[in-house]
C-alpha cells in the first residue's frame, strides 16, 4: 500500500516540523509556559515513534518475505 507508507511519511514530516517550532518557542517561554509546551512535545514525540516502529516493522515483515520467496527458489 503505497498511499499509507507516503501518508505516514508526510505525518513524520510534519511532527518533526512541528516538534522543531516547539523547541524553539519553548526557549522563548516563561516558566509556566514551558511546561505546557513539554507536555505537548513529549506527545508529538509519542507519535511520532509509533510511527517509526510501524514503519520499521513494515519494512521488516517485507523484507523476511523477500528473504523467504528468495530460499524457497533457490535453497542454500
Amino acid at each position: 500500500m503505497p498511499t499509507t507508507e507516503k501518508q505516514r511519511q508526510l505525518e513524520m514530516d510534519t511532527l518533526r516540523k512541528q516538534k522543531r517550532k516547539l523547541k524553539k518557542d519553548t526557549k522563548a517561554a516563561s516558566s509556566e509556559e514551558t511546561n505546557g509546551l513539554l507536555v505537548i512535545w513529549r506527545q508529538l514525540k509519542a507519535r511520532q515513534s509509533a510511527l517509526s516502529r510501524a514503519k520499521s516493522a513494515r519494512k521488516k515483515r517485507s523484507q523476511k518475505r523477500k528473504n523467504q520467496i528468495r530460499f524457497i527458489r533457490d535453497p542454500f
